[in-house]
């Protein structure tokens, strides 16, 4: 080789390798720093769940059983250091068998790790703390840890017709969405012990088509044990996760990955926040439809309840950035009701918010090796508050009775979907156009507003935070009220105020799907008086939600929806 082309070669070796570094270091810029959309191909081993399928083999599991349709369930008075189950295989509030003379209210729980309430013993779940608040209410957990959405809704609609349930809440963590696209749970979480597959639903002219769990006898885990690598191409054909990680050989070169990286279908953007436009996105709301629709078919009042995980949670508070944006948009716009704990997790100080996913509070009753895994899972202390604010929700809303949940029903199968709405509600169950409601009888959000009183009558209270005019506090909301129209057209709002001057004469109001008002009041009064606002919203039948905040120190008696058009 002349010395002309040696030298060629050496420039085009060093322009790759540098071309390799550039590529390698603008992997690590756009991907690397936030593990949701990072590419970290691996390949799966099936043998080191050798021991753990060995026990669901023989049998001599302690708490799980494998299940031909959902997977894995658990196991009928099955028991372990912490847990225990009825002998319907549930984790049961109290350990009363459900079946037989039924109480006032029955709600049963379904969906997954924390639904289950997993990581803390029987006494100490979130429903736990419910029953005891309203011990009329009996409570039926059939969470299942690690279970995603779809076998939730699976179980639900096995269980429908025999659970005479008159509330069914369905559980919710953001990184579930994940398991809609998981047909063989270590493809997902691959240090699981529970490395059995399960059913996920795949879309066919955007509908749900269920693909059964693919291994439908048990002892179909003996080929997994003695066929290890021709097994995993079976379980992997149509799941996400293998299909996008399952890559080495030419992943050695910084190029292929990018390039592998960049034709990926990340389940998150790059602000974590659910992708709606991602397959697992467009089969969750589905779930969700279908979950609404088997409920009010079998006069069931569904809620679905959004869980924040730990990530999720930490970086809510430091940025302000959440998940739950897209899903709650796809939420809203079908009109459905759910309960979001961001709105209650936020209103405790950042020193016991803190506390809440940590195995240092409240997981004394658990031994040293699950604690690092439970620093991953709500504590006592965080499945007490979700218990208190499910108690609090329950009773605001008149969903304690048996009366109020036959009229909302009714609501639902006259209205269709167009009855739901953002939550919470006020304590009244709606907000009529031309029909007055105390002010005080809203949805106090956070600690800038109070409810006062004076002259033997009382008044909400909105409180200036002295941190200027800034429009964040009144879309998170200070005081929030549910509104129903029934006749669509233009609304104005009427509120009975006090205005003494201009230190007290502004608010901030917004009503669902519209964007924020700011209210000047100029007609000023040192007595109560009705003031009518100059602004207004075109709004179809349906249920909203209204949010006052704070610009202004500002006293408020009543309100009213007046339509104008």
């Amino acid at each position: 080789m002349n010395k002309h082309l040696k030298s060629l070669l050496r420039i085009l070796v060093f322009a790759y390798i540098m071309l390799e570094v550039i590529v390698l270091l603008a992997h690590y810029y756009c991907f690397h720093k936030d593990r949701f959309t990072a590419y970290k191909p691996h390949r799966f081993n099936l043998e080191e769940y050798y021991e753990s399928l060995s026990k669901y083999l023989n049998q001599k599991t302690k708490y799980y059983l494998y299940d031909s349709f959902l997977g894995w369930k658990i196991k009928p008075n099955g028991e372990n250091h912490y847990y225990k189950t009825d002998e319907n295989g549930n984790r049961s509030v109290d350990l009363v068998p459900w079946g037989g003379t039924k109480s006032d209210i029955r709600i049963a729980t379904f969906g997954g790790t924390l639904t289950h309430s997993s990581f803390v013993a029987n006494g100490f779940t979130w429903q736990d703390s419910l029953s005891n608040i309203i011990p009329k209410i009996e409570i039926l957990n059939f969470g299942v840890h690690r279970y995603g959405i779809d076998q939730s809704l699976l179980r639900f609609k096995n269980e429908v017709e025999s659970i005479d349930a008159d509330i069914a809440i369905l559980g919710f963590i953001p990184d579930e969405i994940g398991m809609t696209v998981n047909s063989f749970l270590p493809f997902f979480d691959r240090f699981t012990e529970i490395p059995l597959g399960k059913p996920r639903f795949m879309l066919e002219d955007n509908k749900l088509l269920l693909q059964e769990n693919l291994i439908s006898k048990l002892s179909g885990y003996n080929d997994v044990l003695e066929r290890p690598r021709t097994m995993i191409n079976r379980l992997g054909k149509n799941d996400f996760h293998y299909q996008q990680n399952n890559h080495y050989g030419l992943n050695v070169f910084p190029s292929i990955r990018f390039y592998r990286a960049l034709n990926r279908e990340p389940l998150y953007d790059y602000n974590r926040e659910l992708n709606p436009d991602s397959e697992a996105f467009t089969i969750t709301t589905r779930i969700i439809d279908d979950f609404y629709e088997t409920a009010v078919k079998n006069d069931i009042y569904p809620i679905l309840v959004l869980f924040p995980d730990i990530l999720h949670l930490t970086r809510f508070y430091n940025l302000g950035e959440e998940k739950f944006t897209s899903l709650k948009n796809y939420l809203n716009s079908k009109r459905y009701q759910y309960v979001d704990l961001h709105n209650h997790f936020r209103l405790y100080d950042d020193q016991i918010r803190r506390t809440y996913y940590t195995s240092r509070v409240g997981h004394d009753n658990i031994d040293q090796s699950v604690k690092s895994i439970a620093e991953n899972y709500y504590s006592m202390l965080a499945y007490d508050v979700i218990g208190n604010y499910m108690a609090y929700y329950l009773e605001t809303n008149k969903l304690d009775n048996q009366e109020s949940l036959k009229i909302l029903l009714a609501d639902m199968k006259k209205y269709g979907n167009s009855h739901f709405g953002d939550l919470p509600l006020s304590s009244k169950n709606m907000l009529v156009e031309n029909q007055k409601l105390e002010a005080e009888e809203g949805y106090i959000l956070n600690t800038r507003s109070e409810i006062l009183e004076q002259y033997g009558y009382k008044y909400a209270q909105l409180l200036n935070d002295k941190k200027g005019t800034s429009g964040h506090y009144v879309v998170n909301g200070n005081l929030l009220y549910d509104v129903f129209v029934h006749e669509p057209g233009t609304y104005k709002l009427e509120a009975k105020l006090l205005t003494a001057g201009t230190g007290s004469n502004s608010l901030y109001v917004q009503m669902s799907g519209s964007s924020l008002n700011t209210w000047h009041i100029y007609d000023y009064s040192p007595k109560w008086k009705w003031q009518v606002s100059d602004f207004s919203w075109k709004m179809k039948t349906g249920r909203y939600t209204l949010a006052i905040g704070f610009r202004e120190n500002m006293p408020i008696d009543k309100l009213k929806l007046v339509k104008i058009d």
